[in-house]
């Protein structure tokens, strides 16, 4: 197999193959999941990917060369001696939450329902073990995963100061030999501090792959037989954790290794390594402290003389670094060993400096800031550039008048956070270095509806262009001076108000937007079921802007779909006090190589692995990695009712990764002559609408199964994995009763019910309804009678629907083009005639040429489920896809211009 073929299947396992290329100014919605992705279904004259090709050298082994003779030692190891156990004061140490005496350390098992870490993205649970002094609290996993790229437990989880808790954004921090992890199999609190000395937890484990490459692929990398011993100390008085990690061969073999770190950042960081900046530095390049900077909150790995481990992933931007430590061969009953110090600060690299200082020697003098005029962050952050253009440190000012540690000498002040010219500066200077923050406006948004508050998106174009939320009805933007286009919308329902507002420098402009709810949803409640945020590795949108962008766009419930794992976004409603404002639906799309699917509905819990998302692959004998076959986990989760899915929707079915490419499923022939192991067929919807090029060919697909009497309802879905690309474009609207504005009615059972009985209508824009039946519904008719389907179409007074697409039986029967309704909200309302001969399902498709002048210029596109109607009340029969001559009667769906 070619290298460059093996390369991009590690990046797309590395990917979860979630990544792709959604293009923020695009009408196309696709799942970066469906869009970007190897094709690694081998060829017939290729090995399986699981195979290392014949002709290629199995690089991973260790064994001595018949003609070289043996490895020689060439390494010479640092020894730093064991900790001796000592006896806890309880089984489980000293309980966490108990008052600690100064100048000593402690150490010990969470306890049920302690809560110790806060933040969105804390992680720390009821069993693992808390390591705290007075200077600093660090949370180490038990022997369960906490990450869904991960196997097992046994590394840092949580870092905070005690005298600042909260805003937690590290994901882990793991010993690993390049891209194989350390796992932890055994995790033990060895010293409680109880004697007055350090508190130490340790972990024993093996190297193992990933799981975010086996969830894929399995055991792609093979791992080099080492055993890992690792320890967690904290001393009285130290301000960071001492790390120290001992490597052997497994039965005492000769290995190589490289030992290394594996830092998983998450997406609310920014990677910094000291003196050579924010960009990945080159081979052979050394450095101290790899930083990683998050708001309010920063880390550090210190070690002299790490080295930056390259991750080709294809150019994607995913929150791992790996750093090496040592490298070199491991004899026969020799330990390797490698130390470093792991620190964290308040957001910002002196912050970390002062928690080194007992391990490394800085020079940094005290130097005092302001910032003046409107500045619109309350912790401005600043790069501190050499003359080189190198950054030398990072920080940050808190309210904008602050100490801090810095560098002595010229440099220059690099906004992290404003569109500004860089700062020259001298280190020390008397008083304070003032920092005059850009020029800025500012402009006070005020929302109502009938004079209450109402949560609206706000869309500003002029010299920069941004999205905000006002939340409860108020947002305050600061911007550079200049004219600007501001547009209050709030999704398809409402009318939207826009207005040009000048801002001045130092001055304040209000812009107060009055929405009206033009389109009548009573009955229905309206979804976005597909969705990523932060918890997907290929999304970095904060769980709050996610919840936000929903209820600013006028939804009823939030879904949102992580790669295989789930955010607190129960916690994130809080933040934001949206709690009140909408539903939580919370689902998982679960994301091997091939056939995504969404599972509706999961619990968050901080207690189960990947917070409650199934997994993808298993460690088997405690050792290799196996990914698990698609069509057995999704049985498996089906039948798992402690899983709590009940809805399992197929994602963008023809994309790279679409399940309808990889069995090869044609409408025609149907699922009888797909491949068995890759067919899977028990989903209860599929999305229609998702990359809105695939529509015409997916409906076709979706008129193949409803003709052979498959039951599988259509939604669309926007699959945004930023905040360009609009939540609830699509969305879906679900009826759920005529008290369906009752908050009471809206719960998890009727959205469930409402998508297995296909009572659906997809809007882009356009809300469809009949006003006699339901989406779904089964209608029975005379043979003879002709059945009229009164139709009523919606559309805001911003957008307007342009043709009617009728299909019966997956057949294009009819074209209507509409003109302009003498109600403007109103695009259609009269009946439609049918004269049936057989027992049939209609389809109505409505759309638009025209783009929409808002809501991101999508075009307009929506459709309806179908109504089955029964001639003679025998029982509904489905027609097949074939007429009484053999001929094939579903015909390409044609005449969309986003299709042809």
């Amino acid at each position: 197999m070619k290298k460059t073929r093996w390369l991009a299947i590690i990046a797309a396992s590395l990917l979860i193959t979630g990544c792709g290329n959604d293009d923020d100014d695009s009408n196309n919605n696709t799942d970066t999941g469906a869009d970007v992705g190897p094709d690694v279904e081998p060829d017939a004259d290729e090995p399986d990917v699981d195979e290392p090709d014949a002709n290629e050298p199995d690089t991973d082994t260790d064994e001595p060369d018949a003609d070289t003779g043996p490895l020689p030692c060439e390494h010479v190891w640092d020894e730093i001696p064991h900790t001796e156990p000592a006896d806890l004061s309880t089984p489980n140490g000293i309980d966490p939450s108990s008052e600690l005496t100064a100048g000593t350390a402690m150490g010990g098992r969470v306890l049920q329902g302690q809560h110790f870490f806060d933040g969105l993205y804390a992680d720390c649970r009821v069993g693992d073990f808390v390591l705290t002094n007075e200077h600093i609290r660090i949370c180490i996993a038990d022997e369960r995963p906490v990450s869904h790229l991960l196997f097992t437990g046994g590394h840092v989880v949580d870092m905070e100061p005690v005298d600042s808790p909260g805003n937690d954004a590290i994901i882990a921090i793991l010993p690993s030999t390049e891209l194989l992890s350390a796992t932890g199999d055994l995790v033990e609190l060895i010293r409680d501090g109880s004697d007055g000395g350090a508190t130490v937890v340790r972990v024993e484990g093996i190297d193992v792959t990933t799981r975010a490459v086996a969830n894929v692929v399995g055991q792609l990398l093979t791992p080099k037989k080492l055993e890992f011993i690792t320890e967690y100390r904290l001393n009285p008085g130290s301000t960071a954790l001492e790390v120290v990690t001992w490597v052997r061969g497994a039965e005492g073999s000769r290995r190589t290794a490289v030992l290394s770190d594996l830092v998983l950042s998450g997406d609310t960081s920014i990677p910094y390594w000291e003196n050579l900046g924010f960009v990945a530095p080159e081979e052979d390049e050394t450095f101290s402290i790899f930083s990683q900077f998050a708001p309010n909150r920063s880390y550090a790995v210190y070690a002299e003389g790490m080295e930056n481990i390259s991750l080709d992933l294809g150019g994607y931007d995913v929150p791992v670094t790996g750093l090496q430590f040592e490298k070199g061969i491991i004899c026969p009953d020799e330990e390797a060993v490698f130390q470093r110090y792991y620190a964290v600060g308040n957001g910002d690299l002196p912050s970390l400096h002062q928690q080194l200082e007992e391990v490394a020697d800085y020079t940094n003098i005290s130097q005092d800031f302001h910032v003046t005029g409107m500045s619109g962050v309350e912790t401005p952050r600043f790069a501190v550039n050499d003359s080189n253009g190198n950054t030398i440190s990072f920080i940050q000012l808190d309210n904008g008048d602050t100490n801090s540690m810095v560098p002595e000498g010229d440099f220059q002040l690099v906004s992290i956070d404003w569109q500004a010219d860089p700062v020259s500066v001298t280190f020390p200077t008397d008083g304070a270095i003032e920092i005059a923050a850009p020029p800025l406006g500012r402009l006070s948004i005020n929302v109502t509806e009938d004079e209450l508050p109402l949560s609206a998106r706000i869309d500003v174009e002029g010299p920069v262009t941004e999205t905000h939320f006002a939340m409860n009805g108020n947002a305050e933007i600061y911007l550079p001076p200049g004219s600007y286009e501001v547009t209050v919308l709030r999704g398809e329902e409402y009318s939207a108000q826009s207005e040009t507002v000048e801002i001045t420098e130092g001055m304040e402009a209000s812009f107060d937007a009055t929405l009206i709810r033009e389109m009548d949803t009573f009955g229905w409640v309206s979804g976005d079921m597909h969705q990523h945020s932060t918890p997907s590795v290929d999304s970095v949108i904060a769980l709050t802007d996610r919840a936000a962008a929903n209820i600013t766009t006028g939804l009823d419930f939030l879904s949102p779909t992580d790669h295989d794992s789930l955010g607190d976004f129960r916690t994130a409603l809080d933040t934001i006090d949206g709690a009140d404002e909408i539903l939580l639906f919370q689902g998982i799309e679960t994301s091997p190589i091939y056939g995504h699917f969404n599972m509706f509905p999961f619990e968050y819990d901080r207690q189960l692995p990947a917070h409650g998302a199934p997994p993808l692959s298993v460690r088997e004998d405690n050792e290799m990695a196996r990914t698990v076959e698609m069509v057995p986990f999704l049985d498996l989760v089906q039948a798992d009712i402690d899983a709590g899915a009940r809805i399992l929707q197929m994602n963008h079915p023809r994309g790279t990764q679409g399940l309808f490419n990889y069995a090869e499923y044609d409408p025609i022939s149907g699922p009888e002559e797909t491949i068995p192991s890759k067919w899977y067929d028990d989903f209860d919807s599929v999305e229609i609408i998702n990359d809105i090029g695939e529509i015409c060919e997916v409906t076709r697909d979706w008129f193949g199964l409803l003709s052979r009497g498959y039951r599988i309802t259509g939604v669309g879905n926007s699959d945004t994995h930023y905040l360009t690309n609009a939540s609830g474009y699509p969305r879906n609207y679900l009826y759920i009763g005529e008290n369906g504005e009752d908050e009471a009615d809206l719960d998890e059972d009727a959205i469930v019910s409402a998508i297995q009985e296909m009572n659906v209508s997809v809007s882009g824009g356009l809300f469809i309804t009949y006003q006699d039946y339901l989406p779904g519904d089964v209608v029975s008719i005379d043979s003879g009678e002709t059945f009229s389907l009164h139709t009523l179409i919606q559309s805001p007074s911003w957008i307007a629907a342009e043709e009617i697409v009728v299909f019966v039986n997956g057949v294009e029967t009819d074209r209507i083009t509409l003109t302009e309704s003498s109600e403007e909200l109103v695009d259609f309302d009269d009946a439609l005639s049918f004269g049936l001969t057989e027992d049939s399902y209609i389809v109505l498709f409505a759309w638009s040429s025209t783009r929409g002048t808002l809501e991101h210029r999508n075009q307009p596109i929506s459709f309806i489920n179908p109504i089955f109607v029964d001639i003679d009340g025998d029982g509904w029969t489905p027609p097949g896809v074939t007429d009484e001559t053999g001929e094939h009667f579903i015909p390409e769906v044609t005449g969309f211009d986003f299709c042809d």
